[in-house]
């Protein structure tokens, strides 16, 4: 999971509910599930050790940035990024 920002719709402009700041979801937290997905949008429940710059410590949000390999980083494009 290569984004930091969790939103309330599948779509580049839907509402911010988690903002982590610098780090990726996968970085700094726990992925629990993925729950439903769209295009390049994974719609995802998580939790965090710590707060973040913005939102819960846990939940479920919308994110883009989904790498399929799981040992290394993906090069993503804005448009696979959520941007």
């Amino acid at each position: 999971m290569q984004s930091s920002i969790g939103r309330a719709a599948p779509a580049a402009n839907g509402a911010v509910l988690l903002n982590i700041g610098e780090d990726w979801l996968s970085d700094r937290g726990v992925v629990l599930g993925i729950t439903d997905c769209a295009g390049v949008w994974a719609k995802v429940r998580y939790s965090l050790p710590r707060p973040p710059a913005r939102g819960p410590r846990t939940g479920e949000a919308w994110f883009a940035g989904i790498c399929g390999e799981q040992r290394t980083t993906c090069d993503l494009d804005d448009r696979r990024n959520g941007r």
